[in-house]
């Protein structure tokens, strides 16, 4: 049977059930035409495979008693079934499907929004056409940005890294849209880490959900053509914090978050800034060490004076007594 036959059912089912689906405009979280069909259905349906299909569909509304179904998480009546069984039959996309179905690390992925650390997507080169790139786009770009989003709220850097170093498969437009729940969430982070140094104190548990090295991790990983502005205007605030941390003789904790403020790429005239703020900062630490040594030093000749004026004074003694 032609692959445009083995999908058509589902494929024009779908699209008349749920609309939404196929409108650009609209289209979110993507759906397989196989998960409107029973487990174990093969993707290569023949005419007798669909009849059985459709007859153990049915089947679950008589043994349920119930007016619906659930069906690859859709909520389906009687007659829903019977229009997607009836329906199928016409869709140029069904190849596209196809795609999709044969790579299980993108099928669960645009399914679920996830992808376990160190996964690949396995569509050759030779399917990756312009054509099945503006199709896929859409339900891609929605997967990542839930996933990106879900991601940096959990702090989740090898997951991030894989995502980042498989190939993207989005037009330029979407690609953009997709890093927007990114951008927003970095926005909120931004704000709260400026109340933070406003306040007086800050707690560690604060200075490492805002700036701590698998956050910052995920900073340096961002687009930088994308994310310039909101990255220099957080590494600013990273200063800001070090420099509290310094000032509330918190050094080794004030050094490291000038280090990771530093590993981000920001302009030129904040790397400047930043390296001068870090270079003051151990002047002033040699300049206490210097005088702390010093303090030391005059502390351990009046304690060497007294403990010879001590001795001497005990001499003193003994000699009057013997006489």
């Amino acid at each position: 049977m032609p692959l445009a036959n083995n999908f058509s059912f589902a494929i024009t089912t779908i699209r008349n059930i749920f609309p939404e689906i196929f409108q650009p405009g609209l289209i979110m979280q993507y759906i397989s035409p196989l998960s409107f069909l029973p487990a174990g259905t093969s993707a290569s349906l023949t005419a007798r495979e669909l009849k059985l299909a459709k007859n153990k569909m049915l089947a679950e509304f008589e043994l349920t008693d119930s007016s619906s179904i659930q069906i690859g998480g859709k909520e389906m009546t009687r007659n829903d079934v019977l229009k997607m069984f009836d329906q199928l039959g016409q869709a140029g996309d069904l190849e596209y499907h196809a795609i999709v179905a044969s790579d299980p690390v993108l099928l669960y992925f645009l399914q679920n929004q996830e992808m376990k650390p160190g996964e690949k997507f396995s569509i050759p080169d030779e399917q990756l056409t312009p054509e099945f790139i503006e199709w896929i786009s859409p339900y891609f770009s929605w997967a990542f940005k839930k996933a990106t989003l879900r991601i940096f709220r959990d702090i989740k850097p090898e997951e991030f890294e894989t995502l980042v170093t498989n190939p993207a498969f989005m037009t330029e437009k979407d690609q953009w849209d997709a890093w927007s729940g990114v951008e927003n969430y970095l926005q909120i982070m931004y704000t709260g880490l400026q109340d933070i140094n406003k306040s007086k104190y800050q707690s560690q548990t604060q200075v490492i959900k805002y700036a701590g090295y698998n956050f910052v991790w995920l900073l340096c990983n961002l687009p930088e053509e994308r994310f310039s502005f909101i990255i220099n205007r957080y590494a600013f605030e990273i200063m800001q914090l070090a420099i509290k941390e310094f000032n509330n003789k918190k050094r080794d904790s004030a050094f490291e978050l000038m280090g990771y403020a530093r590993s981000l790429r920001v302009s030129e005239e904040l790397m400047k800034d930043l390296l001068n703020k870090e270079e003051e900062m151990q002047n002033i630490l040699k300049k206490n060490n210097k005088t702390e040594n010093n303090n030391n030093f005059w502390w351990v000749v009046r304690l060497i004076l007294l403990i010879a004026y001590a001795l001497s004074r005990v001499a003193s003694c003994d000699s009057t007594s013997h006489f």
